[in-house]
């Protein structure tokens, strides 16, 4: 049987979802880390609540894969967006820098560059992206700069954009990618974007009202993987 994992954020990003895929066993593992698992179209499903930033996203990530011993990883939940006119638009996003990381004073690679990788924008899986254009046509790909910091700033967003190419911007999206890159499993990322201006505040009024636009493309694709 295939064996998803799915790491989040925070619960809020996918309550709705968690109704909808009905009955789950709850498996608690320690340091307040437990997994909900669910058997979605004869597939298992392991969802994660990581916690906000990098570190906690790339720990859950490993522990799926670990523990549970995942063939695929999701990561899905909102962001925030580099231009205004986006809230509310669903990304798939094809490539995360990690914006945070550099070493560029002592081997030359430039900001966001791990020498694992050819490129500052470290590649999501192009089969899984196919996958979910097909299931959601009006889906636009986009870059995400992923880093631990919410960003208010203006300029700061214009500076990923132009720097990275970034069109959105989170906390988790980085450490998931490469923890699942290095252990060789597949992953794919979506996000859909909560606020587009420098108010946090639009961020907290969309978190309350949440969107079933995002769960349900999320339920499509579990259901198809």
């Amino acid at each position: 049987m295939k064996k998803i994992g799915v790491v989040i954020a925070q619960r809020k990003e996918c309550e709705n979802l968690f109704t909808k895929l009905g009955n789950c066993e709850i498996i608690d593992l320690y340091a307040g880390f437990s997994v909900n698992k669910f058997v979605v179209g004869g597939k298992e499903v392991y969802f994660t609540e990581s916690g906000v930033g990098e570190i906690k996203a790339a720990i859950a990530t490993q522990k799926l894969i670990d523990i549970f011993n995942v063939d695929v990883v999701i990561n899905f939940g909102v962001a925030g967006g580099l231009k205004r006119g986006t809230r509310g638009n669903i990304y798939i996003v094809k490539g995360v820098c990690h914006y945070d990381f550099d070493t560029t004073p002592i081997d030359n690679t430039g900001r966001g560059r791990y020498l694992d990788f050819p490129s500052a924008v470290i590649d999501t899986d192009s089969d899984m992206i196919d996958l979910i254009k097909s299931l959601a046509p009006s889906a636009e790909l986009a870059v995400c700069a992923s880093g631990d910091k919410f960003i208010c700033d203006d300029k700061i967003k214009e500076g990923l954009a132009e720097e990275f190419g970034a069109t959105i911007c989170e906390m988790e999206s980085a450490g998931v990618l490469i923890a699942s890159k290095l252990a060789n499993k597949p992953c794919a990322v979506i996000k859909i974007v909560s606020d587009d201006s420098a108010d946090p505040e639009d961020y907290y009024r969309f978190l309350q009202k949440m969107t079933d636009d995002l769960n349900v493309l999320i339920e499509k694709f579990l259901n198809n993987i």
